[in-house]
């Protein structure tokens, strides 16, 4: 065999690669279709390790309401395109995406974005809320650890001073009794009593703790119900706007018919 032909079966054996697929070319129907499925899944509010599984859906879903082929838009693609509209958005710079389109289609993208919008910031509200919750509580254990050493030394401390005064006041007494079965009833009276105070502080520091919990999830009780009824007003809203398209659209159509007639 020449070393050409051997060269040629090298090549004819190597295995051939796949051509790379080509990033899908959003137009601004697309767009639309791609915020209103990410309005409906809202994977901002994705729970922790949930987020990726959520943008996921905003894929699959986009390809099938686009009737594209599965994974012709993948996870990467519908977030990069959603994250690049988004910072156009803050920028206030919508009119710089006016490459193709109607005026209703337009407004539609840029009130889909005011809408996803208020969303994010509900829930990085939310996230900002549940941190700061945390940090509080573990602020308070860690006050309530230190005032209950402190208050337990404090004690021990006086219970010394008392037995030091009390040894001093029953010097006579003491003769009659044994220094080691004198020491060995201080130890058990100044242990019992102790342990009762601080058994009595703890359950004090307890109730106490336990009413600041309540309070703290009344209240965020009430932020969860705020943001329900903001969420309903804003599906309403959002219901008035698909009508109100509907209507225009069905308007545009009437009058193209009568336009048709006329000429």
């Amino acid at each position: 065999m020449s070393s050409q032909q051997l060269q040629n079966s090298i090549i004819s054996n190597q295995p051939s690669k796949k051509p790379k697929k080509k990033a899908y070319r959003f137009n601004i129907a697309a767009d639309i279709a791609l915020l209103k499925e990410i309005a409906n899944i809202q994977p901002f509010f994705a729970a922790h390790g949930q987020t990726l599984k959520a943008w996921t859906s905003v894929a699959v879903n986009l390809c099938s309401s686009l009737n594209l082929e599965a994974e012709t838009i993948t996870t990467v693609n519908a977030r990069a395109r959603f994250e690049s509209i988004y910072t156009t958005f803050k920028k206030d710079e919508m009119e710089s995406l006016r490459a193709s389109g109607t005026e209703e289609e337009f407004n539609e993208r840029e009130q889909l974005m005011t809408d996803i919008h208020s969303l994010i910031e509900e829930s990085e509200f939310i996230r900002l809320n549940v941190k700061e919750k945390k940090r509080s509580d573990e602020d308070k254990r860690e006050v309530n650890g230190e005032i209950l050493r402190n208050a337990a030394l404090q004690r021990l401390s006086s219970k010394k001073k008392e037995i030091e005064v009390g040894e001093t006041e029953n010097g006579s007494e003491s003769e009659d009794i044994s220094d080691k079965s004198f020491s060995k009833k201080i130890r058990t009276r100044t242990s019992s009593s102790v342990l009762e105070e601080n058994s009595h502080y703890l359950t004090s520091d307890s109730a106490m703790e336990s009413k600041l919990i309540e309070i703290r999830e009344a209240e965020l009780q009430q932020q969860a119900e705020k943001l329900h009824l903001e969420r309903e007003k804003w599906e309403m809203e959002k219901q008035e706007r698909e009508l109100h398209l509907k209507q225009g659209q069905q308007q545009l159509e009437l009058l193209a018919k009568i336009i048709d007639k006329l000429k």
